[in-house]
């Protein structure tokens, strides 16, 4: 029987070696393809990190090139003269300043309205809001309340005064009334005919309209 045994055991054993051979290339391989998995995945790690920096310094120069961020109001519902602008009736954006009109609100106070119809999305600016609802009590008749942004106020420029509007060296409205003067924005409320009235919006929104003091 042990001989037998011994037999068998010297037939199996070149089996046996190749098995174990077979069992360490195996062994290897598999730690092969384990690193393999490691270094892809460390790798796809890798690049997406530095996709991520590239995409915020992208994100940050552009922002450079555009120049400074600030918030502006937009309508958040069609909004009727009369109106009491409330946090209902505004969101606050965020925005390149260079794509900001002058006249833009730079903030909402207590007891601010609706001056012009405005249209959900458009921005709330001295030209479409008044400081309060007393304003349509200053209007003379036929004439519409419009806010202008100047670079500079005039020091002697209060309310009761008569101005003339120009843009690029056209007179749009002679004799307009000051309503009010707000020197913290350079902004002048000025009482203009309604007729002349959207030319004279159009004019402040962009910064072009300048006041000339006629009295």
């Amino acid at each position: 029987m042990h001989q037998r045994i011994t037999q068998l055991a010297q037939l199996l054993r070149p089996a046996i070696r190749k098995a174990r051979v077979w069992v360490a290339q195996q062994y290897l391989l598999l730690c092969a393809k384990q690193k393999r998995r490691h270094q892809a995945i460390a790798a796809l790690t890798t690049i997406a990190v530095l996709a991520y920096v590239v995409a915020s310094f992208n994100t940050y120069n552009q922002q450079r090139q555009l120049g400074e961020i600030t918030s502006v109001f937009i309508a958040s519902q069609n909004l009727e003269p009369g109106d009491v602008v409330d946090s209902a009736t505004f969101t606050t954006r965020r925005m390149p300043r260079t794509f900001v009109a002058p006249s833009a609100l730079r903030a909402i106070t207590d007891g601010m309205v609706v001056q012009q119809r405005v249209a959900a999305g458009d921005v709330l600016s001295f030209t479409n809001v008044g400081a309060s609802s007393t304003l349509t009590d200053r209007l003379p008749q036929d004439f519409r309340a419009v806010a202008i942004v100047l670079r500079t106020v005039l020091p002697n420029m209060q309310p009761g005064n008569t101005v003339d509007v120009i843009a690029n060296g056209v007179l749009l409205a002679a004799d307009g009334l000051v309503l009010y003067v707000l020197p913290e924005s350079n902004t002048v409320v000025v009482a203009v005919p309604s007729a002349v009235s959207p030319a004279v919006a159009s004019a402040a929104a962009i910064g072009d309209a300048t006041l000339v003091v006629s009295s």
